[in-house]
């Protein structure tokens, strides 16, 4: 446990690494620069002061965009989402296996399932879904064949849970 413990550490420690230093230096040199303009200018404070607040606010865009980019790359590239998925459907729902995770998503939870000529899409809201490839199927009538099965089996979860 203590070794999976200090890879996670390691981990975080690594990514914290790629923290952008450039954006500190930025800022300090911003500041220096903005100090020696109102030291030579004839700006007043309450100008000086503007100025900065619109840098600083520039600099916090800059630092939330490159922090998001950071977020996002770090969350593709999670070991739960590298390496093959298997999945299996049931009537329970359908189960997906990562290396080392399984989990299970219950037809009540899904609204519908559409096959197209690219594969299977499992719809879960308006704007998520999960794919399955047609090459994960024989043909085009063993995907449609699934299809019509999955409907049946969320037709039949949305009946159980209105009864409940």
């Amino acid at each position: 446990m203590s070794e999976a413990c200090e890879a996670l550490t390691q981990r975080r420690r690594d990514l914290g690494k790629s923290r952008p230093g450039w954006l500190v230096n930025m800022a300090l040199a911003i500041i220096a620069a903005g100090a020696v303009v109102l030291y030579k200018s004839a700006i007043t404070l309450e100008q000086a002061i503007i100025i900065a607040l619109l840098l600083i606010l520039i600099g916090l865009v800059a630092f939330g965009t490159v922090s998001s980019k950071k977020a996002q790359t770090a969350m593709h590239n999670a070991p739960i989402r590298v390496g093959p998925t298997k999945i299996r459907f049931s009537p329970e729902g359908y189960h997906m296996e990562h290396p080392g995770v399984t989990s299970l998503t219950r037809w009540s939870h899904i609204p519908d399932v559409i096959a197209t000529p690219h594969g299977l899409i499992i719809v879960h809201s308006d704007y998520e879904y999960y794919p399955v490839e047609a090459k994960a199927f024989r043909d085009e009538t063993e995907m449609e064949a699934v299809a019509n099965q999955i409907k049946i089996w969320i037709a039949a979860a949305q009946t159980a849970d209105a009864d409940s």
